[in-house]
């Protein structure tokens, strides 16, 4: 049935009465608009992202004004007046990293400041961070170790060396420049007409803890010329060289350090407008366009093997005070470190110690090629015809290699933080206290007890091969990761893939000898990067025992864009004539 509903009559429904009164009415005028707050809201945003941070010239005065308008209305929504207000206040800057908190007070005395001061009366001056380039540095990317840790260290070559402290904020740059008197410069002046308001530079000092006599100029432990120890000159490393991803286009900008990318960018339109107003720029002498920069401290040097020395970074600082310079800059040390030398000279010295014995022509007659037995365990077999069966757990050696966390035994993964030691000490047992600490590169084949099968190969050296904090490759990806610093390959006879195809006639195709790609291996590195082992990427765990092999070397440091290599060595020989 259908039901409805009639009215005979027209009603009016009140459901709701919205209203403000005459004040709030005027006030809501004043409101600014959608649009409007979104233009304030856009200002804002381009004050963050579209504004350069200043860097402020050491030792002078600044003064600042903040210009104000205060509008005041009536409440029928007249305006009653304007009102606009000055505030100025001033401030003068000091010196940089090093000479902030101890600053030049005149030609011949320095200064404490205050907060300092009471900082340093209760032994807690190295809360002020503002006293050393301790918070500036990078390092992740300084080698050696900045922050002197010598346990988790490669030590430095002690040859033809450089020492890089790595910044992270480009700007410290400025710290330790020059700074040009723009007031009292002449235009197109000659360098030698340049004035200085102040001149900053910073030095790295190589002591010896043993004998501080020693000039730093030029060490030389055995009174014998030849022997000097020439420390060249500090300076910073910063050039568009390492930085440029396109070297055919020097002009481009890296995109992998946007955040100099885009000060870079603006500050290089502000010169090049400035270059092109004649008579007008108010930069004398016009600066010359800005490279993006990765800063560094870098120092060339060289030194003795296997002794410990004392890196110091000192901030040198002369500002002009009463129209004067002091007639040696101030010093103070705003870093420094222990490190550690190696006992090799360069990497080929490292990687070539594992030659023992060469004849006259250089022949290698003995190399440190040992054979290594892998250890089995005793394993019961399901009944009802149990055994004890010595085994090597091959499939959980894969898993452990391709680090397969879920699939390993969670045991190893409690015994073992680290994935090689859970290879070699939790799988194959081979127990590091029963060998003998390496004395030269060497390579241990790897050998399974029962079969003699080479399981793999355990290279080893008293040193790290690189600086433990380059970030590790990851060989489920490929064996040729940029960070991968050890390519194996093997020797094969046949027809060479590189060469062109010529269709089905192979015959016309010589047969040859070629080395293999490298991601026919497989290889793990240990945390400190003194121990590679290296297996078949196929995991059958068995390289022909009659393998001519190829191990290439790479030694690589952080550049100022990535990690590039510094130097390559290579290592062959035959598995056939370590057959024992």
């Amino acid at each position: 049935n259908t039901i409805s509903y009639c009215y005979d009559e027209c009603s009016t429904f009140l459901y709701e009465v919205c209203f403000c009164t005459a004040t709030d009415y005027l006030i809501n005028q004043t409101i600014p608009s959608a649009t409007q707050q979104q233009a304030n809201n856009n200002a804002m945003f381009d004050t963050i992202n579209k504004t350069l941070q200043p860097i402020w010239r050491p030792n002078t005065a600044f003064a600042i004004r903040l210009k104000t308008i205060d509008k005041v209305y009536s409440d029928s929504g007249s305006q009653l007046g304007v009102y606009p207000t000055d505030l100025v206040y001033g401030f003068r800057t000091a010196g940089p990293i090093g000479h902030f908190h101890n600053f030049p007070k005149s030609n011949t005395d320095q200064k404490l400041r205050t907060d300092y001061n009471a900082l340093e009366q209760i032994a807690h001056e190295e809360e002020f961070k503002l006293k050393s380039l301790k918070h500036y540095i990078d390092y992740t990317k300084s080698y050696p170790n900045a922050d002197g840790d010598l346990i988790n260290a490669k030590p430095l070559f002690y040859r033809d060396v450089e020492l890089k402290l790595f910044y992270l904020y480009n700007y410290v740059y400025e710290f330790y420049n020059d700074w040009v008197d723009y007031t009292n410069t002449p235009a197109n002046a000659t360098p030698a007409q340049i004035q200085y308001i102040a001149k900053s530079s910073i030095e790295v000092v190589i002591k010896d803890p043993l004998d501080a006599g020693i000039p730093d100029a030029t060490m030389n432990y055995t009174g014998n010329p030849a022997d000097d120890i020439i420390n060249l000159p500090s300076q910073f490393s910063a050039n568009n060289i390492n930085h440029n991803y396109d070297p055919n286009d020097p002009t481009l900008l890296p995109s992998n350090i946007n955040s100099i990318n885009n000060d870079v960018s603006i500050l290089n339109n502000m010169l090049n407008y400035i270059a092109n107003q004649p008579n007008q720029s108010p930069c004398v002498p016009t600066p010359p366009p800005l490279v993006p920069i990765d800063i560094a401290t870098k120092r060339t040097l060289n030194l003795r093997p296997l002794k410990l020395y004392t890196a110091q970074f000192v901030a040198n600082y002369n500002p002009k005070i009463g129209g004067n310079f002091s007639a040696t800059p101030f010093k103070e040390v705003a870093h420094n470190y222990g490190f550690q030398t190696s006992r090799y000279p360069n990497f080929d010295a490292q990687v070539n110690s594992y030659i023992l014995k060469t004849d006259r022509e250089g022949n290698v007659l003995k190399a440190a090629v040992y054979k290594l037995n892998a250890v089995t365990v005793d394993v019961v077999t399901p009944p009802p015809n149990s055994q004890i069966v010595p085994t090597i757990d091959l499939g959980m050696a894969q898993k452990v290699i391709t680090n397969d966390i879920n699939n390993i035994d969670p045991k190893l993964l409690q015994q073992y933080a680290e994935q090689f030691d859970r290879l070699i000490n939790g799988v194959f047992h081979i127990d590091y206290n029963d060998l003998q600490a390496p004395e030269t590169t060497e390579f241990n084949i790897v050998r399974h007890p029962i079969t003699n099968k080479i399981l793999g190969i355990l290279i080893r050296n008293p040193e790290p091969f690189n600086d433990p904090k380059l970030p590790k490759a990851d060989p489920n990806i490929s064996s040729t990761e940029f960070t991968e610093t050890l390519e194996a390959r093997k020797l094969h006879t046949g027809i060479d893939p590189t060469l062109p195809d010529l269709g089905n006639s192979t015959a016309r195709i010589p047969l040859t000898e070629y080395w293999g790609n490298p991601s026919e291996f497989y290889i793990i590195h240990s945390k400190d990067r003194s121990r590679i082992f290296v297996t078949n990427r196929n995991f059958n765990f068995e390289i022909a025992s009659n393998s001519e092999l190829k191990f290439t070397f790479k030694y690589k440091l952080y550049n100022g864009n990535t990690y590039a290599d510094v130097s390559t060595v290579d290592v062959q020989f035959n598995l056939s004539n370590y057959s024992i």
